[in-house]
């Protein structure tokens, strides 16, 4: 009787199971599947899975191949790296320098607190519009702030230079980023004791003496762990580059951008999905050398 109630109880849960495992299958699977075998085929308009698979036999690396001779996708992935530069080196300092302010106790650091999330809070497709207008050429602030306080005589056409662009792009996406990174950091800073700064202090260690023997020691796991999930949030990033370039200046389009012209704009489905899989390969690099380094810290 046992195992007969047993046995439906596991027939009911399969079928409560059902509807949301056909939308991870339809959604998530189903598109991986075609999308991985598509990577294997020169494809160059889409097919629906039993074209696809009916291809199998036809399938090779030449999409794989092709990548390492594609000048665009090569510099593609050195703008890749040349914005995840910018992007963690500039918001791992401005945030941690609003992280150590923070800590500090003085009147309004709560209200301050609730307004540094405001660009977390953001849309990106939002935060990159908001940009363009403030990189316009003619009409934005960035152009009149500069040229008001005398570092500019004309107004500088913030997109038209490759390396300019990609600094413009990732200062945009740094600043939708701080939140995130400054309240990571804070929560790290609130685990030291105050006790090693007072006996510090005592010692008579300045400000710079007790960050370097103290807080950067506490502090590290958490920076090491903010700036892996950097590097792979910003290998993600579409949306503000997508507003603020599009493409636009030359040699300023990145690997996700990249992707989404040869499978959407190119219509070469069989290439971009390669190229897809490449970059999932770089990311997947990315969290394995995280691993590796956590495991070998905790080990010591």
């Amino acid at each position: 009787m046992k195992s007969g109630n047993r046995y439906s109880d596991t027939k009911l849960a399969l079928l409560l199971m059902m509807p949301a495992a056909s939308l991870v299958i339809g959604l998530y699977f189903l598109p991986t599947l075609i999308t991985f075998l598509m990577s294997f085929q020169k494809r160059d308009i889409g097919e629906n899975l039993f074209e696809v698979i009916m291809n199998i036999p036809n399938s090779n690396l030449d999409n794989y191949i092709r990548s390492f001779r594609d000048p665009d996708w090569i510099a593609s992935f050195n703008q890749t790296l040349l914005l995840i530069l910018i992007v963690t080196g500039l918001g791992i300092i401005i945030s941690l320098g609003i992280a150590i302010l923070l800590s500090q106790e003085f009147k309004g650091r709560g209200l301050i607190r609730a307004l540094i999330l405001i660009p977390w809070a953001v849309p990106p497709i939002v935060n990159g519009t908001t940009w363009t207008l403030i990189y316009h050429p003619q009409v934005g602030t960035l152009n009149a702030l500069l040229n008001q306080i005398g570092i500019i005589d004309r107004y500088i056409i913030w997109f038209i230079d490759p390396l300019l662009a990609i600094f413009a792009a990732g200062l945009a996406i740094t600043w939708r980023f701080i939140p995130f990174m400054t309240l990571f950091i804070l929560a790290g800073l609130q685990t030291v004791q105050k006790e090693l700064y007072e006996s510090a202090m005592v010692d008579g260690a300045n400000f710079f003496r007790r960050f370097v023997h103290i807080t950067f020691p506490a502090i590290r796991p958490v920076l090491l762990t903010v700036i892996f999930m950097q590097i792979i949030w910003t290998t993600k990033v579409f949306d503000e580059i997508w507003a603020l370039i599009k493409g636009g200046a030359a040699g300023t389009t990145v690997m996700n951008l990249w992707i989404y012209r040869q499978a959407f704009e190119f219509l070469r489905y069989g290439y971009g999905s390669a190229l897809a899989y490449l970059l999932a390969l770089f990311t997947s690099v990315i969290v394995v050398a995280y691993y590796y380094l956590v495991s070998k810290k905790s080990e010591r």
